[in-house]
């Protein structure tokens, strides 16, 4: 058979493999699968890439890498890394499982952040230029690849507002909030508990105060039982408690 034939069978096993490794896969609810419905999402199975693991502290990509593609994490946490010109760096966001990331630099043609695994991590890419010509044939896809690009320009906005007018404690308790609402499932099923994959001295960065005054705010909601701070990990002792505070204007 000629070499640059098609084999159907062996493309259709292909994309059932893949189809397997999505329905097994604990972002199921939370990716492209909680926007597209199964007819639409059989589209996507065939461009996307499985990747990893990648070991803790391994580059998924790096700055100055051609931009080519997205990515969801499959399992693990991803961390992204912007170095500046005098060699400090700052922490641009936190990544867990079944989030899109790598959209920060796609008005341009290199990586200008390092995306870093936090832990053990697995993700799946999505080559850009054939996500491209499918989001032009399957509107709602590109609704929701639209509405996730803008929910991250707003946290950003709102991340730097924060910076600006919020005091240091409120600013953890803000950061605790979002961390527990993006991963409920998980600390539910761990009684409370959320391990921390990436380093107070990278979550102090993220938030733009020094390790001290993070924590500081931790301390503080510990003295009120909120949480219980763990060196790896964080306990929430009183969610009720904790959602009041964070209701606080």
């Amino acid at each position: 058979m000629n070499k640059s034939t098609i084999n159907p069978t062996a493309s259709n096993r292909l994309s059932n493999t893949k189809i397997l490794h999505c329905r097994q896969c604990n972002a199921l609810d939370r990716c492209l699968n909680a926007w597209l419905d199964k007819a639409l999402i059989r589209h996507i199975y065939p461009i996307l890439e499985f990747r990893g693991p990648f070991k803790k502290d391994e580059a998924i990509y790096s700055k100055e890498d051609p931009v080519r593609s997205i990515f969801v994490v499959r399992s693990g946490a991803v961390k992204i890394k912007k170095t500046l010109d005098w060699g400090a760096y700052d922490i641009e966001g936190f990544y867990f499982t079944g989030d899109l990331f790598g959209l920060d630099s796609l008005d341009d043609r290199i990586q200008g952040y390092d995306a870093i695994a936090l832990e053990e991590t697995e993700i799946c890419e999505i080559p850009l230029k054939q996500f491209e010509e499918l989001s032009a044939s399957i509107p709602k896809l590109q609704q929701m690849f639209v509405s996730e690009l803008a929910n991250q320009i707003r946290q950003k906005t709102d991340r730097l507002y924060n910076e600006r007018y919020l005091k240091a404690e409120d600013r953890v308790r803000l950061f605790l909030k979002e961390i527990f609402e993006r991963n409920r499932e998980q600390i539910n099923s761990n009684k409370g508990k959320f391990p921390l994959p990436m380093t107070k001295i990278d979550i102090a960065l993220y938030l733009g105060m020094t390790p001290e005054s993070f924590s500081r705010g931790l301390t503080k909601l510990q003295s009120q039982g909120v949480i219980r701070n763990h060196l790896r990990h964080i306990e929430c002792r009183n969610t009720k408690k904790l959602m009041l505070l964070i209701a606080k204007p």
